[in-house]
């Protein structure tokens, strides 16, 4: 397979399938209403075969044989200490399903275990809250039986594992083609990623996690702020250090996360050829991060610090990613190394440590607007004895920022590098005397015009100066065929992330309402 074209073809495909029609309005002052921003925004329909009332029945009715198309519903009530399987061979028309039979109104508590194993398998409109996890919560492999194109959908995990000492995760998914979605996560206290895809397996993951609720997890420990050794307590984690090198082929997309305050990474990649796209992060503690891994795509996310001192945007280590269409304001921190807008690392990359930091090389940057922040672009953090190589800038604008605009050239600018269409303003150009200008960087102020819709604009004086260069790499130049609200780019455009239009949008940033279960308002949210 080329993985490259796959990555072409799958991006394309899933930015013209978010065109819907909108209101317009001035291209001076875009306001956009809220529109559908996914063809798949949906959750299925519940049809019960049997229906439950207490634990007992519940058991008995639950195995790893049961027919296709059968559906076991959970009375309105409590379930509290369940330990379950349950599966079989469903199909894409008869899927094997637990549900509520009213979403939202069955609640699970107590010690907690659930296992989903065969195939088209679905766990529906459960709510899990204030218990504790017997090991991990749910996962999706019972013994060596996986879960392949199984879903876990409109649920609710809230305050689960609050007293329990142990490490567990609240979902963990391993086999092929699996879903979570339309979920609201929030009060994760314990030691643990949130939600993990294992990459143990030999076979690629395909997962997909999208329109889901990240909200509200503190410092570990009861501590004000992280510590800078504080780890396992990623949001999401794609992979692991030992398995980095293998294909996933995952999607993190249309997700909000905001409160996060556990670790560096939210977002922790460590596994090769993913799609982190379309996501909302707010007043969050660390940043997306590609901590190993190569040819990823990170894409027309909106990250905002929200005046928390210690946001962070997109972190890039290893080779071949592409950052484009982001849209990052008011994130950084002065003195660190690694929070700021978009922060590249140096390596120490010995081949028998796959926990090391690998080689940053071949990352192309385009299209992106960073606004207010500090630290803006790292382009050599960490203090490793291998500097970045082989960046291309392309097109992008940093307006406003706090302090230099590149930060971390003591050693001058990653070699191989290539600057062109850019638009940086700041305090100054650089934090090395030594880097006073660069071609493909016209230092200037891009005038961004705050619209209606709070997100920072090339306005009627910019248009005439942000004019980019032509992208001629074709994964690249398909990927921003649209910018960063889903709205195509004519031939000529703008640099940042922001094309002046009055097409139809297709993203923007997420707020609760537009995520989480569809059926149901999560406790949270009443």
């Amino acid at each position: 397979m080329n993985f490259k074209k796959y990555q072409v073809l799958f991006l394309i495909g899933m930015y013209l399938a978010t065109f819907v029609p909108c209101v317009v309005a001035l291209p001076d002052e875009p306001f956009y209403p809220t529109p559908k921003f996914s063809t798949d925004d949906s959750v299925p329909v519940v049809s019960c075969t049997d229906v439950v009332t207490n634990v007992d029945e519940l058991k008995a009715k639950l195995t790893l044989t049961m027919p296709k198309g059968y559906t076991l519903c959970l009375a309105p009530g409590t379930y509290r200490d369940i330990k379950i399987t349950y599966g079989g061979s469903g199909t894409p028309e008869q899927p094997i399903t637990l549900a509520a039979q009213e979403p939202g109104t069955a609640l699970i508590t107590g010690n907690v275990n659930v296992r989903m194993a065969g195939s088209h398998v679905i766990l529906q409109g459960l709510v899990f809250r204030g218990g504790s996890s017997i090991g991990d919560l749910i996962g999706t492999r019972s013994d060596k039986i996986m879960c392949n194109y199984c879903r876990i959908t409109d649920i609710s995990i809230i305050n689960f594992d609050y007293k329990n000492p142990n490490k567990s995760k609240w979902i963990i998914l391993f086999g092929q083609h699996n879903r979570v979605d339309h979920s609201w996560f929030s009060g994760k206290l314990n030691l643990g990623t949130l939600l993990m895809v294992d990459r143990r397996q030999p076979q690629e993951n395909y997962a997909q996690i999208d329109h889901n609720y990240f909200g509200y997890r503190p410092a570990y420990g009861g501590k004000r702020y992280p510590d800078a050794k504080d780890s396992d307590l990623e949001i999401i984690r794609i992979g692991s250090s030992l398995h980095y090198t293998k294909d996933s082929f995952s999607k993190v997309e249309y997700n909000l996360f905001e409160n996060i305050k556990a670790e560096t990474e939210i977002i922790s990649v460590k596994s090769s050829h993913n799609i982190v796209h379309g996501n909302t992060v707010r007043g969050c503690y660390g940043l997306i991060s590609n901590r190993h891994g190569s040819h990823s795509i990170y894409s027309n996310n909106f990250i905002f610090g929200d005046g928390y001192p210690f946001a962070g945007g997109i972190r890039i280590i290893d080779s071949d990613h592409i950052v484009v269409n982001n849209y990052i304001e008011r994130v950084g921190y002065a003195g660190g190394h690694q929070f700021g807008g978009i922060v590249l690392l140096s390596s120490l990359d010995q081949p028998d440590r796959n926990e090391d930091y690998k080689q940053v090389e071949n990352i192309t940057i385009a299209h992106n607007t960073l606004v207010n922040t500090v630290n803006s672009i790292i382009v050599d953090g960490s203090k490793h004895p291998n500097p970045p190589r082989n960046l291309t800038f392309l097109n992008n604008i940093v307006a406003g920022a706090e302090g230099a605009v590149l930060t971390h050239t003591r050693r001058g600018l990653p070699k191989g590098s290539v600057f062109a269409g850019n638009f940086f303003h700041g305090d100054r150009l650089a934090d090395s005397i030594a880097i006073s200008e660069i071609e493909g960087v016209s230092y200037s102020d891009a005038k961004l015009l705050k619209s209606r819709d709070g997100l920072y604009r090339p306005s009627s004086t910019s248009r005439d100066m942000l004019t980019p260069v032509e992208i001629n790499d074709p994964i690249v130049k398909a990927l921003i065929g649209v910018d960063m609200d889903g709205q195509l780019r004519p031939a000529k455009t703008f640099s940042g992330a922001d094309e002046v239009s009055i097409e139809p949008v297709g993203y923007f940033p997420i707020e609760k309402s537009m995520v989480g279960p569809r059926q149901y308002k999560p406790d949270a949210l009443k």
